[in-house]
């Protein structure tokens, strides 16, 4: 189990976070609410997913996790999505190694910015439109369910131009919220 504990000195307060990773529930055929759940009942703060580009299987777990706290009366924990744009194939690849189930239209939304000049830029900007897209739906979906919730924009590659543009989406989903 790849469990965190964060511990803030000034306040003498501790707080269990871990991963919570949707993509379990295709890969393995876990149930990733439940587990969430279990951990919640342990006092678990916050969980962190994996990089988010697959609305479905996000709008599945939090519709499980919340139904789970609403008929047990539990407080449910923050949810931090996890957001990572990328700027070459090298990096989608390396995406999909770590998990990430991307959306079924993915593929052929990629071939098609493929084919265009500049497929670099093309796919910095596809990827920040869809993580924006992405946020604004799960937040709707997390304040309908009462789930709290916040982002991180984060970088899986060394690319410069992944880390600069980073930069931009972390103050484009700030303005979302």
């Amino acid at each position: 189990m790849n469990d965190l504990v964060i511990i803030d000195l000034s306040r003498n307060i501790k707080f269990l976070v871990t991963v919570c990773l949707p993509e379990r529930k295709i890969l393995y055929k876990l149930n990733e609410a439940q587990l969430m759940f279990d951990r919640t009942k342990h006092n678990y703060k916050f969980f962190i997913t994996q990089i988010v580009y697959n609305y479905e299987l996000f709008e599945d777990l939090i519709n499980e996790y919340s139904n789970l706290c609403v008929t047990n009366n539990i407080i449910p924990a923050r949810i931090i999505f996890n957001f990572a744009l990328f700027a070459s194939e090298s990096t989608i690849k390396f995406m999909k190694c770590l998990g990430v189930i991307f959306d079924e239209n993915f593929e052929s939304e990629i071939t098609d910015l493929k084919l265009r000049d500049d497929a670099e830029i093309n796919y910095i900007e596809y990827s920040m439109d869809k993580s924006c897209e992405l946020y604004k739906n799960l937040i709707k979906l997390c304040r309908e369910k009462h789930i709290p919730f916040g982002f991180s924009a984060d970088v899986v590659s060394g690319s410069k131009m992944e880390f600069l543009k980073s930069i931009e989406l972390y103050k484009k989903l700030k303005q979302i919220v």
